[in-house]
């Protein structure tokens, strides 16, 4: 871990890069927090209204979470090997600057 602090120092260019993944999760947490109502009307909106096409074509609720669970499994395989594609390197100082920006939202909101 310290050789890896190390070596992103040594390289300005990396350290910046990094930097600008932290302050794009930062602004990102931020502004989702403050939109965070209007997310949820809007998926809670989409539920209802997925729900009621399922009730129209006859499904029952079962059939249809037996269907989507046969493609979350073939799903949940594709996502994790593309997270370790993708790196720690790159998740890392977004998703730390995410959380970061939904703390700092929640307590500025308050």
């Amino acid at each position: 871990m310290l050789d890896i602090l190390v070596q992103l120092f040594q390289n300005p260019m990396a350290f910046v890069v990094i930097l600008i993944e932290f302050v794009l999760g930062l602004s990102l947490g931020y502004v989702s927090i403050k939109a965070l109502k209007y997310i949820l009307a809007l998926v809670a909106v989409l539920v209802a209204g997925a729900l009621l096409n399922i009730w129209s074509l006859g499904l029952s609720l079962e059939v249809l979470v037996g269907r989507f669970g046969e493609y979350a499994f073939r799903v949940k395989d594709l996502m994790v090997g593309l997270a370790g594609a993708i790196g720690l390197l790159t998740l890392g100082p977004v998703t730390i600057g995410f959380i970061v920006g939904v703390v700092v939202a929640a307590v500025k909101g308050k």
